[in-house]
């Protein structure tokens, strides 16, 4: 893995001057020193990530309790609703950066972060800035939010309680549409940002909050044998520990200000998407007023999503929602391969929550070299820049995918294409019947994309990379693994067409039955 190595020094001194660190859209960054400028690729190693997470659970505290069994608090397991956050924001970070981060602690360099992303994020956890500021803006920005929330449950009774990322969720749009359709009484659910609070009035429905802070008292303070770790990792851990303390003390906090308005509000029944990160206190507070929970699928389930599987947790040590809408049987198989916490009947059968037309049609423009790759968020996205280069070396055409919520120059910055190769590129902003049928082969390392088009029959390959998030796709058959170097000897076939039962992966049930079945029947005098 290429790392970037600046050397600080001022020339005769021996002091060292600050570093500059900007980091890209897949967590790639930019150094700027006294020397010059270099890059930073991160290492992106899941497995390593989980090694760390599992030990992280098996710390013991002074008071002889496994950290994983030390969070009990009203009945909850409060460290179950930040082992997303674990994973994803804690682990797999320290693990793209704590290379970088010791080196800069073996240099005594403080950098200057300018865009707070992954790094920065992961700095500013192991070196707290001064907080008091800090709490004052949480304390006065959760008095609004309270102050919402109480007018909202005052004047709103019943109705689905509709948990969206916001007003332009692209994942909830057509789920939105068909509730409006039906005139569903809706109350939409949002984590809040000053300018949701402020444009809250002129939504379409009535808007009720999420908390991101609740200061107050620590509710959890526990204190944990770290002596057998290195030193680096000694003080990540405690980091870590800190914060999540912290965040489960304001989750209850949350919880119990939901469970008072709720009771209020008292909606029919709480429904969105599968969120792993943010939901629990309201999850939590519904439960214990007797409010029927409906999550639906957002993502791909695979044992490295460890927010999702809960691997090594036990049943009954987990509460998550009530059930959850899956778009397939497979996706159950999945889960349930590596999981033991979700009781029989906890998973029910939907649809996909894109509706693509899945037609295979003709096309005039179609070539065996036609590749689709979409752009990936997370993971080697330099790596896969390489294979972008070989493939337009080898004579392949790359059709490159958009995400409809990221800039699109800022997506393909993250691959570090020449301008030769970068200027080949077909850019492709919507997945449509009549590109697909342009197209042979789909290729990518991590996103769900990859699963989502299978019912093209297209040919699907996973390109090998550290990021090892599409091993169960390839273990299932769904897609092949192909190496960097094994590219020139690959013959693609004319024309794929891959027939077999998507609908293991995908039931076909429309989207509106889905919801009517499992959603809307759970509302009083709808059937």
């Amino acid at each position: 893995m290429v790392r970037a190595d600046i050397n600080l020094d001022i020339p005769g001194t021996g002091e060292m001057l600050p570093i500059i660190i900007t980091e890209g859209s897949s967590g790639i960054l930019e150094l700027r020193g006294l020397r010059g400028r270099e890059k930073y690729f991160p290492d992106n190693d899941l497995e390593a990530a989980l090694s760390h997470l599992f030990a992280f659970y098996e710390l013991r505290a002074t008071n002889g309790k496994r950290l994983r069994d030390n969070y009990w608090h009203l009945g909850f397991n409060w460290l179950s609703s930040r082992v997303n956050f674990l994973f994803w924001r804690c682990m797999f970070r320290f693990v793209q950066y704590g290379p970088l981060i010791e080196r800069l602690h073996k240099n005594g360099t403080r950098p200057v972060v300018i865009n707070k992303l992954n790094f920065g994020r992961i700095w500013d956890l192991m070196h707290p800035p001064f907080a008091l500021l800090r709490r004052r803006k949480q304390e006065a920005f959760a008095a609004q939010v309270e102050a919402h929330n109480r007018a909202v449950a005052g004047r709103t009774r019943g109705g689905l309680l509709f948990y969206r990322y916001g007003p332009s969720d692209f994942r909830t749009r057509e789920m939105l549409k068909i509730f409006e359709e039906r005139q569903v009484p809706l109350v939409f659910n949002y984590s809040p940002s000053a300018k949701l609070l402020k444009e809250a009035d002129v939504q379409p429905h009535p808007v009720y909050f999420l908390h991101r802070a609740v200061p107050g008292e620590p509710i959890f303070h526990n204190e944990y044998d770290l002596s057998a770790f290195p030193p680096l990792t000694r003080d990540f851990y405690a980091a870590v520990i800190r914060s999540i303390e912290e965040t489960m003390s304001s989750a209850v906090r949350e919880f119990e200000s939901h469970k008072q308005h709720l009771a209020s509000l008292r909606p029919d029944v709480y429904f969105g998407i599968d969120d792993a990160n943010e939901v629990y206190p309201i999850l939590f507070a519904c439960k214990e007023l007797g409010i029927p929970s409906v999550g639906y699928q957002l993502g791909m389930y695979a044992r490295r999503q460890a927010g999702y599987v809960m691997e090594g947790w036990e049943p009954g040590e987990y509460q998550w929602f009530d059930n959850v809408i899956v778009w397939g049987a497979y996706w159950e198989a999945a889960i349930r391969r590596h999981s033991r916490v979700f009781p029989e009947g906890y998973f029910l059968q939907g649809a996909n929550k894109h509706s693509y037309g899945y037609r295979r049609l003709e096309s005039p423009r179609f070539s065996p070299r036609n590749i689709l790759i979409p752009y990936e968020f997370w993971g080697n996205t330099q790596l896969i820049g390489r294979y972008i280069q070989k493939l337009i070396d080898l004579g392949y055409t790359v059709f490159f995918k958009f995400k409809p919520d990221e800039r699109p120059l800022r997506q393909l910055d993250s691959y570090c294409l020449p301008p030769e190769y970068r200027s080949r590129i077909v850019q492709v902003f919507e997945i449509t019947d009549e590109l697909m049928a342009e197209i042979n082969v789909v290729a990518g390392a991590m996103t769900t994309l990859l699963f989502d088009l299978l019912p093209y029959g297209k040919e699907t390959w996973v390109f090998e990379t550290e990021f090892r998030l599409l091993d169960d796709m390839i273990k299932d058959g769904f897609a092949r693994r192909v190496r960097l170097d094994e590219l020139e000897d690959i013959k693609p076939e004319e024309l794929t067409e891959r027939n077999m039962d998507y609908r293991y992966l995908f039931n076909d049930t429309p989207l509106t039955e889905v919801l009517e079945r499992h959603v809307l029947s759970r509302m009083p005098n709808r059937v």
